[in-house]
């Protein structure tokens, strides 16, 4: 009997630890290195699509599709002479008639019996051989050359000038809607003095307004569609994001003290409106101006493929963010401190005076010091060099 009770005890152990979870690390294992593979696929894919020379076939300033270089021309020899031939297509309003041959071993694609591009190796994309790349590219083809048509009829020149005028006539409404808006927060003394600072983002809001009519109206016509496709390659119809970004950030901007307000009487039902008078009621102004600036600086995301403007533009809006916020919390712990400190102070038996100036200098240094330290932080300078 002890020697059956005995065996257990020593047999347990080595249950433990004869048996391992072995299976377990080679499927984990494998998992790695399918997220490994899948990452490094994800990251190589970009870098091998840009290592190809490729440019684009455009008509009317719209992109069709992008085409690899052909020995001995280059991509954009290649797609120069295919725009040069689609366009003379587009303004003769005869209907486009491709084909597709075999010639050398390689699809060429003619349009209305004249030779317009040779579909080699390099042009294809999505694994397709040459004469489905080609297919594809007629179907697109004639549907571009199609709608070039049909946006230089009669109908659709009255339909755009009816969209242009309505547009413009929304601009004008909005342009007057936001000069209202701007009195409205010019009521009183206090509004009155501020009144240089709104009326220059009501300025701003007024131009960048007007930009994106501009934009919009450049994009409806192919003539003038064509020429901000030449100004900027196609891309000055996307600043039109950006730029209505930053219209509602100049409008929603004005709008963040009574949210203060709202936010501050959900959190405290009692004292509310109280924190608010007291806190927020004497630097509504410059919460409203940080507000905007923050809300503009994350607009600078839809125009990072523009380096020049953005880096130009980042410099200047970061100073301007990092000063705002530095002197709306200089500003808010002023408050702060003259709201609730004075009475702590005299229960104690202090000089308020004296106390209130030592307080408020040493807050201001360190507020000043933490927004150098971040506006540096946010330029990559070396703050070793710095001070």
């Amino acid at each position: 009997m002890r020697a059956s009770g005995h065996k257990p005890s020593k047999s347990n152990p080595k249950q433990f630890t004869s048996k391992p979870p072995c299976k377990e690390i080679p499927q984990s294992l494998q998992r790695v290195g399918a997220l490994v593979a899948l990452l490094l696929a994800l990251l190589l894919t970009p870098a091998m699509a840009q290592s190809r020379e490729m440019a684009a076939v455009v008509l009317d300033g719209r992109p069709i599709f992008q085409i690899g270089s052909y020995e001995p021309f280059t991509a954009q020899a290649r797609a120069d002479w295919i725009n040069l031939h689609l366009q003379a297509v587009a303004e003769s309003q005869n209907p486009p008639e491709l084909k597709i041959e075999e010639r050398n071993q390689s699809p060429i694609i003619a349009i209305n019996d004249r030779y317009l591009l040779t579909v080699t190796q390099s042009d294809v994309v999505l694994g397709n051989t040459p004469k489905e790349q080609a297919q594809i590219w007629a179907e697109q083809i004639r549907n571009a050359v199609q709608q070039a048509h049909r946006e230089r009829s009669t109908q659709f020149l009255w339909r755009a000038l009816l969209l242009l005028a309505s547009a413009v006539l929304l601009a004008i409404a909005i342009h007057w809607g936001l000069g209202r808006l701007w009195q409205r927060f010019l009521r009183g003394d206090e509004q009155r003095s501020h009144s240089l600072s709104l009326n220059l983002r009501l300025l701003l809001a007024r131009i960048i307004l007007w930009l994106t009519v501009a934009l919009y109206a450049l994009d409806l016509l192919p003539l003038t569609r064509q020429w901000s496709y030449r100004l900027a390659k196609g891309q000055i119809t996307s600043l039109t994001f950006p730029l209505l970004f930053i219209l509602c950030s100049l409008i929603a901007g004005q709008y963040t003290p009574p949210l203060a307000r709202l936010i501050l009487q959900k959190i405290f039902p009692r004292q509310g409106t109280n924190i608010y008078q007291n806190l927020i009621e004497p630097i509504k102004n410059l919460l409203a101006i940080s507000s905007t600036l923050i809300l503009i600086s994350f607009s600078l995301v839809w125009i990072q493929k523009y380096q020049v403007f953005y880096n130009f533009f980042q410099v200047f809006l970061n100073l301007a963010v990092v000063i705002s916020v530095a002197g709306l919390i200089s500003r808010l712990f002023r408050q702060f401190v003259r709201a609730y400190g004075i009475d702590f102070i005299r229960k104690l038996g202090w000089e308020v005076d004296e106390l209130l100036l030592v307080v408020e200098t040493v807050a201001n240094l360190l507020i000043g010091f933490i927004a150098v330290v971040a506006f540096a932080q946010s330029q990559n300078v070396n703050l070793v060099g710095l001070l």
